[in-house]
């Protein structure tokens, strides 16, 4: 059985609609089996389940790197005893 992955993408906040954008484009080009959800905010948190389902590799993680900073990207396994990482930044 294979663990299912979550990516998290961490934002300060979403008033920059081309960021947006260019963040759904970048989902919408890495089509896969894996969770996709964005975190808004610092402190007071909104976590929100996005509808693309991803693909978790590394040009994913580099596209997004390059869109909102290393530290805001992770992917976190579900079942994190089978892969024996808690993330990948």
């Amino acid at each position: 059985m294979t663990a299912q992955k979550r990516l998290y993408i961490r934002m300060q906040d979403a008033s920059d609609e081309n960021v947006l954008q260019k963040l759904k484009t970048i989902l919408d080009n890495h089509r896969g089996t894996n969770e996709a959800v964005l975190v808004l905010g610092g402190s007071d948190k909104q976590v929100i389940k996005l509808p693309q389902l991803i693909k978790g590799d590394e040009d994913l993680l580099q596209s997004l790197q390059e869109l909102v900073g290393k530290s805001t990207s992770s992917f976190s396994s579900i079942f994190r005893q089978f892969y024996g990482f808690d993330e990948v930044v």
